[in-house]
Parts: C-alpha cells; sequence; structure tokens
C-alpha cells in the first residue's frame, strides 16, 4: 500500500513538471528502438486544469449572442501557449475561456490548459477589446513540454480536435488556430527532425474541421539560445502552406525581464509584450 502512494506521490510530481514544460520528454519521446513512451488520455487530462466547479458558466445562448459580435480562437502549443507564466490581473470586460462547449468568465490559471500561473491569452482578450471586439472566447488545449510530433499525435491531438469541435458547436465558427509551440523542437532538446512533416498532420486535422487561418509563433527559446534552423522551418511552413499566417516572433522576447528565472516561461512584462506581439501579428494579417 504504502508502495503504492508513493507511485502515484512521483507521478502527481511528474505530471506537474511535465505542465510547465520542465520535462520536455512528457509524452511520445521517440527511442532508439523505435518505440515510445506514450502517455495515456488519463494521465495527460490529469495534468489538465479540468475543475470547473469554481467558475459559473454563460448561458449557452448568451455565450452564442456575444460569440456573433466577438471572436473566437482554439489555442495550441506547449507552456508557453498555457498557465506557464508569471500570474497577474485578470482580464476586465468580456473576455471568456471555453471548456468542453461552455464558456466562463475568464480566470488564469485557465480550464483546459496545463500549469498553474498566468497566460498570454487573457492579456491578448483585453488588447482585443479595446480594438472594439464586443467579446473574446479563448478555448485553451495546450499541453506543457509537448513537441509538433506529440502535439500531432494522441492523446494531445484528440484533445485539441474535441475542443475545437465543441466550441464551434457552442459558440459557431471561430476566427482562428492560434499555435504557439518550438520551445521543445530545439535542437539542445529533442530537434526539429520531422517538424515539418508533423504541422502538416496536424493542419490536414484542423482543416477537416475548419478553414479558419492558423496562426504559427515563430519560436525555439527557452533558457537557450535561438534555434536558427527552427526558426527558418517555421517561416517556411508560413510562406509555402496556404492559410497559415504568420504570428509572434517570441524569440524577439529574450530580455531578462520579459521571463521568469527559468528563462523560458514569461514575466508579467513578458505577458504583456507577448500579448502585444500576437495582437499586431493578428492586426497584419487583418490588413492583408
Amino acid at each position: 500500500m504504502a508502495d503504492e502512494s508513493c507511485k502515484k506521490h512521483w507521478l502527481r510530481i511528474v505530471l506537474a513538471a511535465c505542465a510547465l514544460g520542465l520535462l520536455p520528454a512528457c509524452a511520445t519521446a521517440p527511442f532508439a528502438n523505435g518505440q515510445s513512451n506514450a502517455l495515456s488520455a488519463e494521465s495527460a487530462r490529469a495534468a489538465r486544469n479540468t475543475d470547473a466547479s469554481a467558475h459559473e458558466a454563460l448561458s449557452p445562448a448568451l455565450a452564442k449572442s456575444l460569440a456573433k459580435r466577438g471572436k473566437i480562437y482554439v489555442t495550441y502549443g506547449q507552456s508557453n501557449a498555457t498557465n506557464a507564466g508569471d500570474p497577474g490581473p485578470q482580464p476586465q470586460g468580456p473576455v471568456f475561456m471555453v471548456f468542453e462547449g461552455k464558456a466562463y468568465g475568464y480566470r488564469d490559471p485557465t480550464l483546459g490548459g496545463t500549469g498553474p500561473g498566468g497566460s498570454v491569452w487573457g492579456k491578448l482578450g483585453a488588447l482585443q477589446l479595446a480594438q472594439g471586439d464586443a467579446a473574446v472566447f479563448f478555448s485553451m488545449a495546450g499541453y506543457g513540454g509537448a513537441t509538433m510530433q506529440e502535439l500531432a499525435t494522441p492523446p494531445h491531438l484528440e484533445y485539441f480536435l474535441a475542443e475545437l469541435r465543441a466550441t464551434q458547436a457552442a459558440l459557431g465558427p471561430i476566427d482562428a488556430v492560434l499555435i504557439h509551440q518550438g520551445e521543445s523542437n530545439h535542437r539542445a532538446l529533442r530537434g526539429a527532425w520531422n517538424y515539418r512533416a508533423s504541422f502538416d498532420t496536424l493542419l490536414a486535422e484542423i482543416r477537416a474541421i475548419t478553414d479558419a487561418p492558423v496562426y504559427l509563433s515563430l519560436v525555439s527559446i527557452c533558457g537557450n539560445d535561438s534555434d536558427t534552423r527552427l526558426l527558418a522551418l517555421q517561416e517556411e511552413i508560413i510562406r509555402e502552406t496556404p492559410g497559415v499566417l504568420r504570428g509572434p516572433n517570441t524569440d524577439l522576447l529574450a530580455a531578462p525581464e520579459l521571463r521568469r528565472p527559468d528563462g523560458c516561461h514569461f514575466s508579467q512584462a513578458g505577458l504583456e509584450a507577448f500579448a502585444q506581439a500576437w495582437q499586431e501579428a493578428l492586426e497584419a494579417a487583418a490588413e492583408q
């Protein structure tokens, strides 16, 4: 019995570290023999924030009415796309998080994502409201430490697609998918050996559900230097793939004051700069 309790204790520690992106080999890291250390859907879900009991859902009719006059985003990626930043003020006004098809007032740490900290999305929502949107909705499906390969395969892919379908069923057609991923595919960690093929697989799954634009961040830094090869791959995807648009380049947000002490995740100032970069990317695409 003591051994079983100990195993559960260590599993919780490992899952928490995965959620923060501190263990990049958390999900389907390939071994030399071609096998993988795959997370079960249950273990992956256990690392997500899924307890909605402290949040009050909007009525379906009200959520759909607001969504018709606002913006709807589904977000995906690794820890910097979830709740790994410094906690800070919550957004004011009609900014909402969407979880399993229900809309709730936005609060960090957001439902659906991993990690206990702050996120970029509430700050982006506030910027969108300032530009005149009546309401902004975010569905969070990212998972800390995930590579692009892992995001394109179960269990993370299944969770993301389920959230994408549920969000559209509840609110109507989405405005965009926002993807921030790359840190775990840095050459010093797990490399970008099949990054393009994995992204193409992910995009094909998205296109089976929606034709909404997909924004891809340019990102590689996580307590290390910039991986120029990975950034070039991301640029290539954006340049060559119809419907894939340029997100922010967060390797440009590497100043110490913009990052937490780990050099990977964002401080409050960093989250604000990150949100502004997302806003500029969305505005630039709208002007084209």
